[in-house]
């Protein structure tokens, strides 16, 4: 069911009167139906009077007269008065309204429209299904008429660390993409790129062959236990010859799949994506853990991005007619990309101006950030089919981000029809201005500065129901001020408040106190 909105109906409306008085077809001449600036005026505005004086050749006030006459809005709003040099003031009737919020469709069991990618981490993704959201009210915007595959790339914490400040703008800004791009229309696959590899994970691993993985059982801060042990282990790392050699074989034997290895690491893994989970639903973000598609995933890619990058990219061969100007070549044993513009130039340079080239694997054969995000960034637009790729971090990855996607139009991987982006944000400073930094134990943990927050705002609503409770009660409001009469049963009083203002208010007394007779919000002052 369509449910138009009241401003569009309105315009229809009065499309056809305006067409009647004019003599023209409806839908020739704009009605000027706009919101009103000012909450006395009513709801909306109709201004199309002034600019008809000349072609009628009648004053706006008579003109608008006339448009009133052929107007057929009885069941919108109260009746139109004009105002001024010919202004029509529109308020919209107490019965409109509850009609119209009454047609809203209750929301599906899973109230946000879009499509996941499913799999835990480091497991093969089931294909993506389809969350439309069309049940949603729709406010009357269509959905888009050719919707594309969308893959945003946010939040992205560290398995066995605690999300930290950092991670809130990057989780708080992709949701928000992920929610309206979906609203539109468009199939939408969240995708958490966590960091779950590397040979911190050998430390671990080594030490919890000693002793249990930390869960919710047996510690209150599971990720803090673990934090807690990496930072000893860390520390025999260092000091314990034997307990290193041991750390570094159970790096390799994570990676060769040995069962002892992996079990551990999935327990560490486990007990983190739990921890991520309870601060997405404190903070009602939509990522889940289908939504996990982790470094560990893109291991076994790893090496054939190496070897298709050399296949394409040796001695400057372009894998797309007229794409970047990509080479790739070994430096200092290092395998890289080489990136250049249209006439050969280097594209990135260090700041002594020498080339800066992507390094995609080292001279000891160890894989890079920029190696698994390649390997990512082709596994969402070859086997997830996405057309559109979004990523939300902050900006100092914005170079990161210009090479990669550099490299993905020389290899032929993103062509003309696919869209790549870098949505940034800025970092949390600390006093000295400066970016907060984890490991030097600076950055404020998501948990505390959230039991925080809801620490404040309970003292907050506290001190409020004081407030109110220490007041006179309002006196009774007279017909005139009972503005909107919602479903609810009470409103907002019209000498203050815009009806869209109206509508907030109907769904909370906290700004101001609520007349005993109408039970209408009296707004403070």
């Amino acid at each position: 069911m369509k449910h138009e909105s009241p401003i569009n109906m309105l315009k229809a409306r009065f499309s056809a009167a305006v067409a009647k008085v004019a003599g023209v077809k409806a839908g020739q001449i704009d009605p000027q139906v706009r919101p009103a600036q000012e909450a006395r005026f009513g709801d909306y505005q109709c201004n199309v009077a002034m600019s008809l004086a000349k072609q009628l050749k009648a004053k706006p006030r008579e003109i608008a007269g006339r448009i009133i006459a052929e107007l057929d809005v009885a069941d919108l709003c109260e009746p139109p008065e004009i105002a001024g040099p010919g202004f029509i003031n529109i308020r919209l009737s107490n019965d409109a309204l509850s009609r119209h919020l009454g047609e809203v469709p209750a929301p599906p069991p899973e109230s946000e429209p879009g499509a996941r990618a499913t799999g835990a981490v480091g497991e093969q993704p089931e294909a993506p299904r389809s969350r439309s959201g069309f049940g949603l009210d729709r406010l009357g915007m269509p959905p888009v008429e050719k919707p594309r595959r969308v893959v945003i790339d946010y939040s992205s914490p560290n398995i066995a660390k605690q999300m930290h400040v950092g991670h809130l703008r990057s989780t708080i800004i992709g949701d928000v993409f992920a929610r309206v791009l979906g609203f539109e229309g468009y199939e939408v696959i969240r995708q958490n790129h966590v960091g779950d590899w590397g040979t911190q994970f050998g430390i671990l691993i080594e030490l919890y062959k000693q002793k249990p993985v930390p869960t919710v059982e047996t510690h209150d801060d599971v990720l803090q236990a673990i934090e807690d042990d990496y930072r000893a282990a860390q520390e025999r790392f260092e000091s314990d010859a034997a307990f290193a050699d041991a750390a570094r074989q159970s790096v390799g034997a994570l990676q060769s799949g040995d069962p002892e290895a992996r079990q551990v690491w999935e327990r560490i893994c486990a007990q983190s994506r739990h921890a991520f989970t309870d601060a997405y639903q404190r903070l009602n973000v939509l990522l889940q853990d289908e939504d996990v598609r982790g470094e560990s995933f893109y291991n076994e890619r790893l090496a054939p991005v190496v070897d298709e990058v050399r296949k394409k990219l040796t001695r400057g061969e372009q894998a797309r007619p007229g794409g970047p100007h990509a080479e790739y070549r070994e430096d200092q044993g290092a395998k890289c990309i080489f990136l250049y513009d249209e006439d050969g130039a280097p594209r990135f340079k260090k700041k002594d101006g020498d080339e800066l080239p992507m390094i995609i694997q080292k001279s000891d054969g160890a894989y890079l950030y920029a190696t698994t995000d390649l390997a990512a960034l082709r596994y969402r637009i070859k086997e997830l089919g996405a057309t559109r790729l979004i990523y939300v971090t902050d900006a100092r990855q914005k170079l990161h981000f210009q090479m990669l996607f550099a490299a993905a139009r020389a290899l032929g991987w993103a062509g003309d029809d696919v869209q790549l982006e870098h949505a940034t944000f800025g970092s949390v400073l600390g006093a000295n201005k400066k970016p907060l930094k984890t490991r030097e134990g600076e950055n404020v943990k998501l948990r505390e500065l959230l039991d925080e927050a809801e620490k404040r705002a309970y003292e907050l609503l506290k001190e409020r129901d004081r407030g109110i409770k220490g007041r006179k009660p309002a006196p009774s409001c007279s017909p005139r001020t009972r503005r909107a009469r919602l479903p609810g049963g009470w409103g907002s009083e019209r000498s203050s408040t815009p009806i869209w203002r109206a509508i907030a208010t109907a769904t909370t007394s906290s700004t101001g106190t609520r007349c005993w007779r109408c039970r209408a919000i009296r707004r403070r002052t």
